[in-house]
């Protein structure tokens, strides 16, 4: 029910409620039947008060981020919401979102963009965590931090493990963490790591830390955490500057083989990674039957012509990927390296899709040897690559001309 027709029966809402009546378009799964009792419509007036919730402020966020003009009682119906807080002025009306009774228990896909700085209210993290756990129907889970200077991100760690630890029919967790500053405290992954087990039906992990200490040495342990998570098929794992050479390989040695793993990303970055490292992982690989898609990034890491070496054995054993994602950023191998490379390609007899990005200016005979084996590739639909300079896309197109669908862009 819009609010014109409210208006037009003598039962203004921004008289009786203080809601914002000009947000009359609603979408039709959005609209609330006229049946509701006056008894709800006070108690939703009282959840407002309690919490210091402009109503007009909150739909006006509701549709500048999410493109929808709704009225606040018709917010208990959504099945989606994605909201960027990074207003200090707006928290409060963020709060509500998760405060009044019964609000979200529609709610299957969260997002949230979080820019914490040091101005934030203290209890914020807290009340926000705390009403995430009250979100039981919550399947697709999206958190993305943004840390300041001299912020604590430890104690929001450890409450949005608690958080989502009953989060049963959770699917889908992407969770981001970047810190803004460098006296960031090192991070203990344990209670974190643990509450992943409890997620049984989780079936796509994303975990991002960048700019941070080392984690007190529990990435050692990282993938001995995943032995419960018996569903998991999609996995990505990017662990930007500064980690430990040693503690990355010690985390593949240790990781638990997931027999159903489809789809793996890797990212790594700032030498935390070399060709010993390269070997431990790509033997990780050999251990994944069922792997189709597999991305991994590598920028400013000099991983030799072993990185090459590396990559070919690897490939070698993964005769059942279909697509294949390389980036190769400021990360050379030397002529030998990338010869090895495009070798290993050649055992990748099922792949249907390439993608190669490099912001290297590693010359045309380089290229030449990364890109000689690709043509023979007799499943590959599409190739696509991504050049520093005009030299190489010559190079790459001279080379391509049996592919039949190719995408070239420049970086």
């Amino acid at each position: 029910m819009n609010c014109q027709q409210n208006i037009n029966q003598g039962q203004s809402q921004e008289e009786n409620n203080g809601v914002d009546c000009q947000l009359n378009q609603l979408p039709t799964s959005l609209r609330v039947e006229q049946s509701n009792q006056q008894e709800n419509e006070n108690q939703r007036f009282d959840a407002f008060e309690e919490f210091g919730v402009n109503k007009k402020i909150f739909s006006q966020i509701i549709k500048e981020q999410m493109n929808l003009d709704v009225c606040y009682e018709d917010i208990e119906k959504l099945e989606s919401l994605s909201l960027n807080i990074d207003k200090i002025d707006y928290v409060n009306q963020y709060i509500y979102t998760f405060k009044v009774a019964n609000t979200l228990s529609y709610l299957k896909s969260l997002k949230l963009i979080i820019n914490l700085t040091t101005s934030f209210p203290q209890e914020f993290i807290s009340k926000l965590n705390k009403q995430i756990s009250f979100l039981y129907q919550i399947s697709n889970l999206d958190v993305q931090l943004n840390i300041q200077k001299n912020t604590v991100i430890q104690e929001y760690l450890d409450q949005f493990s608690l958080a989502i630890s009953n989060s049963m029919n959770l699917q889908s967790l992407n969770f981001s963490v970047e810190s803004q500053g460098s006296n960031i405290e090192p991070l203990n992954l344990t209670s974190f790591l643990k509450c992943l087990n409890k997620l049984q039906n989780l079936s796509s992990l994303s975990l991002i830390f960048r700019n941070f200490a080392k984690f007190q040495n529990q990435i050692k342990i990282f993938g001995r955490e995943f032995k419960e998570i018996k569903n998991l098929k999609n996995l990505k794992l990017y662990f930007y500057p500064p980690q430990d050479k040693l503690d990355l390989a010690l985390m593949f040695q240790q990781l638990e083989v997931q027999n159903k793993l489809v789809q793996l990303s890797l990212g790594f970055e700032f030498g935390n990674i070399e060709s010993k490292g390269i070997e431990v992982i790509m033997t990780y690989l050999q251990k994944l039957p069922c792997l189709r898609h597999l991305a991994i990034q590598i920028r400013d890491c000099r991983l030799g012509y072993q990185g090459g070496q590396a990559f070919k054995d690897g490939f070698q054993s993964l005769q059942n990927l279909e697509k294949l994602s390389l980036t190769l950023k400021n990360s050379y191998m030397g002529e030998k390296g990338y010869q090895l490379v495009s070798e290993g390609f050649s055992y990748l007899l099922k792949l249907k899709q390439l993608e190669i990005i490099t912001e290297d200016n590693i010359g045309s005979d380089y290229y030449e040897y990364l890109t000689s084996t690709i043509p023979k590739l007799k499943h590959l639909l599409i190739v696509r690559f991504a050049f520093h300079c005009y030299l190489q896309k010559k190079v790459f197109q001279r080379s391509m001309r049996s592919i039949r669908l190719v995408s070239i862009y420049k970086n």
